[in-house]
């Protein structure tokens, strides 16, 4: 895997030097720029050392040739990242899942579209984010180490969310650093119930490598508890965690999350429309001990 990584760094570079020299000449800054990526700075939240690079390259060439410098980078941070992650005790045993996505993703680069190579797009920044290292494919969830959840969340749910929360704070020792999940593409082939358990015990895993992180969360519409009325199919997602040790707490809704609840079923929009359903976001806290049980 390494092997095919590096070749097609160079074979990619190569064919960008032809487009522009200057993009071709900024990959190594940019990968460089990745694996400094600050602890605590969310995968779409883009720092200014990275933002200054694609700025730099956006001005200085087209949308055409940004799009091979985003398509020669998401591969050169790649064959960078896969040393690190095989070198590393929390990530190492994961990387079937990372091989597994990355050589889908050099097959089909060629295929994407200029708009799905830029940070304007979610599925892009969750692409670079995991072809550097940043993210670990853990199955049904990615897994964004060092990071840690708002505290402001909790005051925005509303007195419960905060006096539950201030608990589960207690709890986990603290809000940072946790390991945060999220849900992509390359994770919905393993989303069932039997991939969420080994998504989760692979999480304990990494964490007894990890003494220094303190649990996990997560925020998600199917988080919420009435999806077991609502999608009882979804049941699952809620019910596990909660059995194991985890906490829920409401919090804000955001559009995305909104749209995502309701464009994935047809039961779902129709309660909606008949006023029987809302989507609402839950944030998931599971403290260290408590998910490492279940190895």
């Amino acid at each position: 895997m390494s092997e095919l990584l590096s070749a097609t760094t160079q074979v990619l570079v190569s064919r960008l030097r032809e487009s522009s020299t200057y993009a071709a000449e900024c990959v190594l800054p940019y990968v460089e720029a990745q694996a400094r990526w600050p602890h605590g700075t969310s995968y779409n939240r883009v720092p200014t050392a990275v933002a200054e690079i694609v700025d730099r390259v956006r001005s200085s060439t087209s949308e055409r040739v940004l799009w091979e410098f985003h398509r020669t980078a998401l591969v050169a941070c790649s064959s960078a990242a896969r040393p690190v992650l095989a070198a590393d005790a929390r990530s190492a045993f994961l990387l079937p899942f990372w091989d597994e996505a990355i050589t889908e993703m050099v097959v089909g680069i060629e295929e994407r579209d200029t708009k799905a190579l830029d940070y304007s797009s979610d599925a892009f920044t969750k692409d670079i984010a995991l072809a550097s290292g940043r993210v670990w494919h853990g199955g049904a969830q990615f897994i964004e180490p060092r990071m840690g959840f708002s505290r402001r969340a909790l005051l925005q749910g509303g007195m419960p969310t905060l006096a539950n929360g201030l608990r589960s704070l207690l709890q986990l020792g603290g809000n940072y650093p946790l390991y945060e999940i999220h849900t992509a593409a390359q994770c919905l082939r393993y989303f069932s119930a039997d991939g969420w358990t080994e998504c989760y015990r692979r999480i304990g895993q990494a964490l007894r490598s990890d003494p220094v992180a303190k649990g996990v969360f997560g925020t998600a519409w199917f988080f919420d508890p009435v999806l077991r009325d609502v999608s009882p199919n979804l049941a699952y997602l809620y019910q596990f965690p909660l059995a194991h040790g985890a906490t829920f707490l409401r919090v804000a809704n955001t559009e995305s999350s909104n749209n995502s609840a309701l464009m994935k079923s047809t039961t779902r929009r129709r309660l909606y429309e008949e006023r029987k359903y809302s989507p609402q976001q839950y944030l998931m806290l599971w403290p260290r001990d408590a998910i490492m049980s279940l190895l």
